[in-house]
């Protein structure tokens, strides 16, 4: 039935009969690129779920889909891969909203699809262990606050980690949260103090992110990061404000990857950073090119780029010895309240002697529209709210190995 409903809405535009738009017809468009997020109780500021919802903000919506700002992913790839989570909205979708919106947002006739079709208070995979945070409060006043949680690991032994999945105590704040590890206590210092990107460190293993409205990502049959005994377990949570006092007590569950595996395969996490980044004050173009190269046939699965308020543009390519240079992920309009770590459809073939470049571009002038104010001095690395970051976590895969494991478990 949604198949046909889209035919029937693209048939419309094929035929310019954008009169003809209704509601019911591109409802499974809002719900498939809006509702993830628009929903009750998420950060979003309205729920979409049916047409009493959205007609209030037709205006707002018609704005944010026009330009582009919703939904709010702004990585593309190049011609050689896919990015997994890629929520841009297609074309078709886009023509068909604006189509319906400019024929005055009518309702239509037919049956209205208001099921939430999403599994809300309970976790998306079994649990191998659960954490409690302790309780955060946070004051009205403000657009954002990030807190860095330590936990005590409670593994005896090393163990193998799928999934990251979290359950907001409240929903309407929590925007995303990213779980490291740390074998060297440092973060500790910084425990449930307020962080800014990174908690306090670089921390040298990254076990995965969650996001509202998408929750976690689980990683590819077979595969999964490791968090060794004794280490710390480091979770960082980007809070949303909503213009009053909130309180907040979220859980984190870990999922441990399946254990009758013959050869459970590692993610190897390559972390590119500039600890001596230094922006002039003013710069409007400051350029940074960080550079690793592979030193064994690999695959990268996914990457993490952190930056702050000051990071504008960011590409990464691979250069492989003997074939032309390839566009791995492209950022034309960074912001930093939408990072995520990026999945790709299938891994990036990066054999040994290629080269993985990231390049980063910051503004740290007035015309910077995430920082209008401008740096008053020059900025450097750091983990204060002042500084910046050029940090690249490239999360791998053996090459050898992932081919095989694919052979078994395509």
């Amino acid at each position: 039935m949604k198949a046909l409903l889209l035919f029937v809405a693209l048939f419309g535009i094929a035929g310019g009969q954008s009169d003809r738009f209704t509601y019911i017809i591109i409802q499974q468009a809002l719900r498939h690129d809006c509702v993830p997020c628009h929903r009750p109780n998420q950060p979003a500021p309205f729920s979409m779920l049916s047409y009493n919802d959205v007609k209030p903000w037709i205006k707002e919506i018609e704005k944010y889909i026009r330009e582009g700002l919703m939904p709010p992913f702004r990585a593309r790839t190049g011609d050689h891969y896919a990015i997994a989570n890629d929520r841009r909205m297609s074309e078709q979708h886009r023509e068909m909203i604006l189509g319906w919106l400019k024929a005055g947002a009518p309702r239509g006739e037919g049956v209205e699809d208001t099921e939430n079709p999403y599994r809300e208070g309970a976790f998306v995979y079994k649990v191998a262990h659960e954490f409690q945070l302790p309780e955060v409060n946070l004051n009205a006043d403000g657009e954002e606050e990030q807190r860095a949680f330590v936990l005590d690991n409670p593994f005896e032994e090393d163990v193998h980690v799928q999934v990251v999945d979290v359950l907001p105590g409240n929903p309407r704040v929590v925007h995303h949260v990213t779980v490291f590890a740390d074998p060297t206590r440092r973060a500790r210092e910084w425990n449930s103090k307020e962080a800014f990107e990174l908690p306090g460190i670089v921390p040298a293993a990254y076990l995965g992110m969650w996001e509202a409205g998408y929750g976690p990502m689980a990683l590819h049959t077979g595969t999964f990061f490791k968090l060794p005994k004794g280490w710390d377990i480091v979770v960082h949570v980007r809070y949303l404000k909503t213009g009053k006092p909130e309180k907040d007590r979220s859980r984190i569950g870990i999922t441990l990857a399946d254990k009758s595996f013959a050869s459970p395969l590692a993610h190897q996490s390559v972390i590119l950073q500039d600890p001596m980044l230094e922006i002039p004050k003013g710069a409007e173009r400051y350029e940074k090119t960080m550079s690793w190269i592979s030193t064994k046939d690999q695959f990268i699965a996914s990457v993490s780029p952190f930056m702050r308020r000051h990071g504008r543009k960011l590409r990464i390519t691979i250069k492989p010895p003997n074939n032309p240079l390839r566009e791995l992920l492209i950022i034309d309009d960074w912001d930093k309240k939408w990072q995520t770590t990026y999945h790709f459809s299938e891994p990036a073939w990066t054999e040994k002697g290629a080269i993985v470049t990231v390049q980063i571009e910051y503004d740290a002038s007035t015309k910077n529209p995430r920082w209008p104010a401008g740096a008053t001095a020059n900025i450097k690395a750091g983990m204060n709210a002042e500084d910046e970051l050029a940090v690249v976590y490239l999360h791998t895969v053996d090459g050898p190995s992932f081919r095989r494991l694919l052979e078994s478990h395509p």
